[in-house]
This record gives structure tokens, sequence and C-alpha cells, in this order.
């Protein structure tokens, strides 16, 4: 965990570790990165009657909105989220899969990944990730300025059930 120095001399502790629905704020060089899960979802399959996308174990459709309070644009790197499962293995998001979940009518989100937040605006879409199932996992979110001393921020997604 991280601290937070207050002007009374008081030190506020912030939690590394939320559950879905938590708004999750990451420091950026000129203000808040403002995250929170909206959705979790799993599918075996995604895309159309045209073309299909099957994943190698289930895919985790994640509904994140991200809300930008700094006076920057900000721009979402598909890099800085990760899905962590209990016994510690990592997966990166699958970008791939984002071209057939624009085609797959059962899912109202779009993907995320590749866009930005205008200073000040919100946006809403989706990350996609190709995980074992029976797992319990988290969305491991991790600020992009390096420069920072904000910390990574985990949120709990549950366990992947099929």
């Amino acid at each position: 965990m991280d601290n937070t120095q207050h002007s009374d001399g008081n030190k506020k502790r912030r939690k590394s570790t939320h559950k879905l629905g938590d708004v999750v704020s990451l420091g950026e060089k000129s203000g808040f990165i403002n995250h929170q899960v909206t959705s979790v979802r799993v599918a075996n399959m995604l895309g159309g009657k045209v073309a299909q996308q099957i994943p190698n174990h289930v895919f985790v459709i994640v509904g994140l909105k991200i809300d930008n309070q700094s006076d920057e644009l900000f721009r979402i790197r598909s890099s800085a989220y990760v899905i962590r499962d209990a016994a510690g293995g990592t997966y990166e998001p699958d970008t791939w899969a984002d071209i057939f979940l624009e085609a797959d009518d059962r899912i109202e989100l779009k993907s995320i990944s590749f866009n930005h937040v205008d200073s000040g605006a919100s946006k809403e879409g989706a990350l996609i990730f190709d995980v074992p199932p029976e797992n319990t996992i988290g969305l491991l979110i991790k600020s992009s300025d390096f420069t920072n001393s904000s910390k990574s921020r985990l949120i709990q997604l549950g366990t992947i059930e099929t």
C-alpha cells in the first residue's frame, strides 16, 4: 500500500486492492485518471456469422469506464492492464479479439484499446483477455506515468465460471 500525506500531518492509507464497481484513481503528471470496472462477462467465442474468434481458454470481457481528471489527453495503452490470477499468473489483453468484439451483436460494449480520453471527458468500452477457466482473477491497472509515485491497483473480478 502507498501512503498519502495530508496537510494536517496524518497519513491516509490508500487501498491497493478493490472490488467490482469501485472507482480507482491513479495519479498522472497533470491530475488523476479514474477507472471503474462496470461489468465482467465470459464468452467461448467472439464475432458474427461471417467471422469468429475462438479463445485458447475463455474470453473474459471487462467493461471499463475511464474518467480523465487530468489536464492532458490520456492514451489508453493495453499494456497498462493485465489480468492476474490467484497463483500470480498474468494475462495481457487480446487485442486481436477486439476486431471480433466489434462484430458481435451479443455484446453492447466496443473495444477501448488503442483509444484516448480527452481532458475532462469519460470513455466506456471493453478490454478482452484469454484466460483459463475456473480461476479467481483480478484486473491489475498500472500507472502510465512512471515518474509519479502512484502504485498499481488491483480490482478483484471473482472466479471465472464457464
